[in-house]
């Protein structure tokens, strides 16, 4: 899957979460281009779309990948949805599309079925902020970390909210935490939120998450 739709939360958090995401992919600020409207427009027109796309087909200058993002896409007009269509089911290969906003209400389906959904959240969460911290701790075994872990996630939903805070409380404490650490266990916090967003088995995914931190 190359093309992701991040929802919930606030638009900080989901403009977080994609420059995070940019921050773990090494993409140069060259190769990052967004689709906006043109100044004063109120809306994203099918002129927007295309300007943005000839830009997608265009190799990386700096980096592995290209990174295309829609920020506010209840922006989008129905002709602009529609003529992001085929694009969003067959991005060029080294591209990767984020599309943000609220809600999904004023998106097409069709754009919808062609995405990964992410789903953030402000809901409160069973953990405390310490527990992702712990895990940024070399010296704590894995059982460790499965036992922090043990009683407070116990289906896919506690799993999606206890990774979704995480990610933003190690962001919050970036400057606190080693940076080589903080990258290697941030990329995973985001490969266990995606895998959990394509309905990977809860159990796997934090598996997978801790046996590699």
């Amino acid at each position: 899957m190359h093309t992701f739709y991040i929802t919930g939360s606030t638009a900080r958090d989901r403009t977080e979460y994609i420059a995070d995401v940019c921050t773990e992919l090494h993409v140069s600020t060259y190769d990052i281009h967004h689709l906006i409207p043109k100044e004063e427009a109120s809306s994203i027109g099918i002129s927007d779309v295309r300007l943005w796309q000839n830009k997608l087909f265009l190799a990386p200058l700096s980096s592995a990948v290209t990174i295309g993002i829609i920020p506010n896409a209840e922006l989008l007009t129905t002709e602009a949805q529609n003529a992001l269509l085929k694009t969003l089911e067959e991005p060029p290969p080294h591209t990767k599309i984020y599309i943000e906003s609220q809600s999904s209400s004023s998106l097409l389906p069709t754009i919808l079925s062609r995405c990964q959904i992410i789903q953030l959240t402000t809901k409160p969460i069973i953990t405390q902020d310490i527990t992702i911290l712990q895990f940024c701790d070399t010296k704590l075994s894995i059982g460790q970390k499965m036992a922090l872990l043990d009683n407070k996630i116990s289906n896919k939903e506690d799993a999606k909210m206890w990774v979704t805070q995480a990610i933003h409380i190690l962001h919050a404490n970036r400057t606190t935490v080693p940076q080589e650490t903080y990258r290697h266990v941030m990329k995973h916090l985001l490969a266990a939120s995606q895998h959990l967003a394509a309905n990977v088995s809860y159990k796997l995914a934090i598996d997978h998450l801790i046996l590699y931190n």
